[in-house]
């Protein structure tokens, strides 16, 4: 537990996920409270946004309804006939309907059906006459006027107002209809004039009672999805309309007691220790108010649903980045374990081990190939410097094989040519003074020559086979100026001529050709002779030489010896390349150099082979 646990924690791209797994929780948990919050707020806002909606909706119904009762009440004086009617029963001194000619009483009868037909919920119309203090009533139902005595409802109210419009509580009005059912309902009213009576000396008062079914209807349907409480009442507390039909909270059953709670018109006020989200819209000129009371543990209880999603859905986010996390973590350190494997591998002079390929394209694939590709370079270079080495030891026991004191033949070569010279025999001590140039020249230590050492060297190798075929051999040199000052390996175009004078000189009328010329910093140098030139096979056998070098080859040994290096000098793509026919005379060698000084040369080789200079 404590060898994983290691794993896991000191490896840095797991620290890098356990911290963006950390950043991601903490970010998890941050927006989960203010989701938490948000989400309170919204469904408060949008909970009590219904009750405001269903608050315009109550209000607005009410509001039609004292608008209409001025509209009811120009039907009073629309007709002549029926103003003379009422005129006639508010000015006259007796409170029974009979002292009335029946065709008035007939009159006011339909007047009151007529606007009772308006509105189906208008309940009852009441008439107040003043001057016998005379309280009547209308209702569609019985179809006839009753005089009322002065314990009915809305007696008081009628008889002891005097402003022009009025107000009154909700009642219950089923004695109207003797009916045994509450029917509650709601007054506005207002004085009327007469004909011989002014407005201001209120003759009598009209009341109009509305079913409270009309504005029960407005709050159905509204999607209330907890109790809210919705009344009308007046700024003085008496209740018109009360959705709980708890038509007052007084002891006399009159008021609200409670209107010193609602100065503002919209906030959180405490009702009998209970908190209540409330709204209200005030009418100043009819001095009415509408409002609505939630109560705020009942909105609160709706936010635990959403508290309860908002915690499961973010400890079960933050679950499933932990649960990535891990499983990231055990992925990344398999992978990551591969490539310690494959480095400790190599570190133990394994080179051979190579970390096993994968379909996938992710980064650690990239790393694995590149790795691998190091590592298949690495035993490249390995095997290349122990080859080297090899020869390396090889050319120097060849050396020490076939080492001759220089000086001795150089004396030895001295002493020749004199005694030639002595005996008149110019042109072979001519020969011998070339050959110890010769000679002198291929003994030097250095490496890489210039274009132009090679070329005096090639001469020196003409002019002594010139003077041995009596001059019948002929050379030319065409080389661009600008080339002569790059270097070369030493010995590369020997080898090209000496493969010409032995395997194709003719008897007469030999010729050789160099030129050369440079472009894209490459040099190429063409030897060109006119002589028997190479059959097919031969030349197939000496191209495959140039692929395949071998030292025990004895086809074309000279020029595969110089291709080969060439080829370990400057690369792979540089060497040697042959043309030649028997039908067509003479055969071309081209030699394909980089263009790089003597200095560059040395250092690019060095590079190369790690310090050895054996070519």
């Amino acid at each position: 537990m404590k060898k994983i646990k290691t794993r896991f924690t000191n490896r840095f791209y797991n620290k890098l996920m356990l911290l963006n797994t950390g950043i991601i929780c903490v970010v998890t948990l941050i927006y989960g409270i203010i989701a938490f919050i948000n989400a309170i707020n919204y469904e408060r806002v949008m909970h009590l946004k219904t009750c405001e909606d269903t608050l315009n909706q109550l209000h607005a119904s009410y509001h039609g309804k004292q608008e209409n009762y001025t509209n009811l009440m120009y039907t009073f004086y629309e007709d002549s006939t029926n103003f003379n009617a009422i005129s006639t029963l508010l000015e006259n001194d007796s409170y029974s309907l009979s002292a009335l000619d029946p065709f008035d009483l007939q009159r006011i009868t339909m007047l009151l059906s007529s606007l009772c037909n308006k509105d189906s919920d208008i309940h009852s119309i009441f008439i107040y006459k003043a001057n016998t203090k005379t309280l009547y009533a209308y209702n569609p139902g019985s179809s006839i006027i009753k005089m009322l005595n002065s314990d009915s409802p809305f007696y008081q109210d009628l008889a002891g107002k005097d402003l022009r419009r009025t107000i009154h509580s909700a009642v219950n009005v089923s004695f109207l209809e003797n009916n045994s059912t509450p029917v509650f309902a709601y007054g506005i009213g207002g004085n009327i004039s007469t004909a011989n009576i002014s407005f201001q000396k209120k003759p009598g008062s009209v009341m109009v009672a509305y079913n409270i079914s009309g504005l029960e209807r407005t709050l159905q349907n509204r999607g209330l999805q907890f109790p809210a409480r919705f009344m009308i009442l007046t700024f003085d507390g008496k209740v018109i309309f009360d959705s709980e039909k708890k038509l007052s909270e007084s002891p006399d059953g009159t008021e609200f007691m409670y209107m010193d709670k609602l100065q503002n018109s919209s906030g959180l006020t405490e009702i009998e220790k209970t908190k209540y989200y409330f709204s209200s819209i005030k009418d100043e000129k009819r001095g009415y108010m509408t409002l609505y009371l939630v109560p705020k543990n009942e909105v609160d209880k709706t936010f635990n649903y959403f508290s309860v999603v908002i915690i499961i859905g973010s400890v079960t986010f933050m679950g499933l980045s932990v649960s990535l996390y891990i499983l990231s973590s055990r992925l990344s350190t398999k992978r990551i374990g591969m490539l310690e494997e494959a480095m400790t591998q190599i570190g133990s002079n394994n080179l051979s081990y190579r970390i096993p390929r994968s379909r996938r394209t992710d980064e650690f694939s990239f790393i694995a190939e590149r790795f691998n590709e190091m590592c298949d370079e690495l035993e490249d270079k390995v095997n290349k410097v122990y080859i080297y080495d090899l020869k390396q030891k090889s050319a120097e026991l060849y050396a020490l094989q076939a080492s001759i004191n220089p000086h001795f033949l150089y004396n030895t070569l001295e002493a020749i040519r004199g005694r030639l010279a002595m005996d008149g025999n110019i042109d072979a001590a001519e020969m011998v003074v070339l050959l110890s140039k010769l000679y002198r020249n291929q003994i030097k230590g250095k490496m890489f020559i210039t274009l132009r050492e090679e070329i005096s060297q090639c001469n020196i190798y003409l002019e002594l086979f010139s003077i041995r075929y009596d001059g019948n051999f002929q050379c030319s040199f065409d080389l661009p100026p600008e080339i002569m000052k790059y270097g070369i390996p030493k010995n590369t175009l020997q080898p090209i001529l000496e493969n010409y004078l032995v395997h194709g000189i003719r008897e007469k009328n030999n010729r050789v050709w160099i030129t050369g010329e440079i472009h894209d910093g490459v040099i190429e140098i063409t030897v060109r002779d006119n002589g028997r030139g190479i059959n097919p096979d031969t030349l197939r056998k000496i191209r495959q030489s140039l692929k395949e070098f071998r030292e025990t080859s004895s086809t074309g040994f000279g020029l595969s010896n110089v291709n080969e290096r060439l080829r370990i000098v400057y690369g792979p793509e540089f060497g040697l390349s042959i043309q030649s026919s028997e039908e067509t005379p003479g055969t071309s060698v081209t030699v394909r150099i980089k263009a790089l000084f003597v200095e560059e040369l040395e250092k690019h080789y060095q590079a190369k082979t790690g310090g050895f200079t054996d070519v």
